[in-house]
């Protein structure tokens, strides 16, 4: 009896360390949260797009997004097929945020400040999240067309 509830403890254990080891960093996770926020809940009125890449700017100028398709280069080199630059200038806060897509959907990179993150498809939420931001400019820059 015993030994089957340690070995039932030490199954938990190891699932729970295995779920908190597949974690985000909080910042990292607050920063995506806030980011999308901020998206989302901004009017965008300057769109403007060539073959390749896309520029949307907010209504009050504080946000402004560019999404670039990459050079074949970076598809070779660094494995990139989207770019994504967010810049926001608020009198909250201000930063600068980098989301890299990979050509495996399922791995980004997202990088604020010094600070660089893997995002991959085992983080859901967040992935889920830096996904519909690609979505949301491919929207709103159609829409616009």
């Amino acid at each position: 009896m015993k030994k089957n509830i340690f070995l039932v403890l030490m199954g938990i254990l190891s699932v729970v360390s295995h779920v908190c080891a597949q974690s985000l960093p909080q910042e990292t996770s607050q920063s995506i949260g806030i980011i999308e926020f901020v998206l989302k809940n901004s009017k965008y009125e300057d769109t403007k797009c060539d073959i390749h890449s896309c520029q949307m700017k907010s209504k009050d100028g504080g946000v402004s997004l560019t999404l670039t398709h990459a050079t074949m280069k970076q598809d070779k080199e660094e494995d990139l097929h989207y770019l994504l630059k967010i810049n926001v200038q608020g009198t909250l806060f201000s930063t600068k945020v980098e989301v890299r897509y990979r050509n495996d959907p399922s791995k980004q990179t997202m990088k604020t400040g010094k600070r660089s993150d893997e995002v991959d498809s085992s983080y859901k939420t967040e992935h889920r999240v830096l996904r519909s931001w690609i979505q949301f400019i491919k929207d709103s820059t159609t829409s616009k067309s």
